[in-house]
């Protein structure tokens, strides 16, 4: 899904989880399926606030590392992925070098366990819905009103939206009755949405940013996003709440080889386990308009509904790929886009331990992401030389802890 279709959603207040699903083809093993496009409706969930009563963080802080009691993770946790909307989850670049993140992790690292969060907006009971709400309304108003106070903007008029204005369908009033989202017109061209999952968007009106900075998705260097990052963490450092924040920007590819470029940042701690989950689980995004200027920035605010579960054993990297090469992952990928039918090591052209964020998934927990090389003979006029490469996870939490996936291990 490109950033464009994000932004469109944006606009039009609609989350990528409320696109109906298209279509989707049948497991072929239990451990992988593929999906050509699908999604689900919406999704809702009223419950008691994780945060302090009295918490005036604009977001939910989570605890650093060393300051939080750390239990062992012993709940059966389920690790099949829940898909986008928007065909199967490819980048297409030159290089694999031009997809480069700020990723913390890396293979040298010696983790053997991390944390896993139960996510409180998805709602097992009704696997329809796509889990976006949980904060009540009072917390909610009370991110709404913190975002402004940072921004030093006044709110002038409020808009709330309630589950049943968003999708339909026989599902119990108390869900129905639970708040989508709550958005504000502000002062100075500014509007605030607040969502029931905790996420902040800024959206923006004619925000030009200052000369000599280049804000586009097609027409930026990287050294140039660089500068236009580093300028808009400071310029809105008082409402990210970053310490020590980190920037990066990549341009992923379409299949005319045009540059669809994306910023984003997140707060680094120092702590390697900390970092790992900003990275993934609270992050910024910025986005521009079509003409240079700011249009929004999102805050991934996954830690304002998830309940800390234990740190939980992982697997390496290594026992993770050959669990791929044997067949054991999950892939929105059709398999007649593998070269010959199936994953090849000379394929696999980076691995990546990340944590999976969205919002109607029912744990985030760590997976071994690898980007293998697809054949691209099954694109019409793909521009010599321009790759495409398929994302496919492997579960990070050791086996004996994942009730629906067993690892198929084949060592040479």
């Amino acid at each position: 899904m490109t950033n464009k279709e994000i932004l469109l959603e944006e606009i039009g207040e609609t989350k990528e989880e409320l696109i109906p699903e298209l279509s989707r083809t049948k497991k072929r093993k239990p451990l992988r399926w593929a999906l050509t496009c699908g999604a689900c409706a919406a999704a809702v969930l009223v419950g008691v606030m994780l945060l302090p009563s009295g918490n005036t963080s604009i977001y939910g802080a989570l605890p650093h590392t060393a300051e939080r009691e750390i239990a062992a993770g012993t709940q059966p946790l389920r690790s099949e992925i829940v898909p986008g909307s928007m065909g199967f989850e490819g980048m297409m670049a030159y290089d694999i070098s031009e997809l480069d993140n700020a990723n913390p992790w890396n293979a040298e690292m010696e983790i053997d366990a991390l944390p896993v969060y139960r996510n409180l907006c998805c709602i097992p009971e009704y696997p329809s819905l796509s889990g976006m709400a949980y904060l009540p309304q009072e917390r909610m108003e009370e991110i709404l009103q913190n975002t402004a106070d940072a921004l030093n903007v006044m709110i002038t008029s409020t808009k709330l939206t309630l589950i049943k204005d968003m999708v339909g369908g026989d599902y119990p009033q108390e869900l129905m009755k639970g708040v989508w989202s709550i958005e504000a017109v502000c002062s100075g061209g500014i509007s605030i949405s607040v969502y029931g999952d905790g996420e902040i968007c800024l959206r923006f009106r004619n925000k030009k940013l200052p000369s000599g900075y280049s804000f586009t998705y097609d027409d930026t260097t990287a050294e140039e996003a660089d500068e236009v990052l580093s300028y808009l963490t400071e310029e809105y450092a008082a409402f990210l709440q970053m310490e020590d924040p980190v920037c990066w920007s990549y341009a992923d590819r379409s299949y005319a080889g045009g540059e669809n470029r994306s910023y984003y940042a997140y707060d680094r701690t120092g702590d390697p386990v900390q970092d790992i989950l900003h990275y993934n689980l609270a992050s910024v995004q910025f986005a521009p308009d079509d003409f240079g200027s700011l249009m929004l920035i999102r805050r991934n605010n996954a830690f304002c509904a998830a309940e800390y579960l234990g740190d939980y054993p992982i697997i390496t990297a290594e026992t993770a790929q050959q669990a791929l090469l044997s067949g054991s992952y999950y892939t929105t990928v059709p398999e007649e886009y593998l070269k010959g039918g199936v994953i090849a090591e000379e394929d696999i052209a980076r691995t990546e331990l990340i944590y999976r964020n969205r919002s109607n998934e029912e744990f985030f927990q760590p997976y071994y992401r690898f980007y293998v090389e697809l054949d691209t003979s099954h694109f019409v006029d793909v521009p010599e030389g321009l790759k495409d490469f398929g994302l496919f996870y492997v579960p990070a939490v050791s086996p004996e802890y994942l009730s629906d996936f067993e690892m198929e291990l084949t060592f040479n």
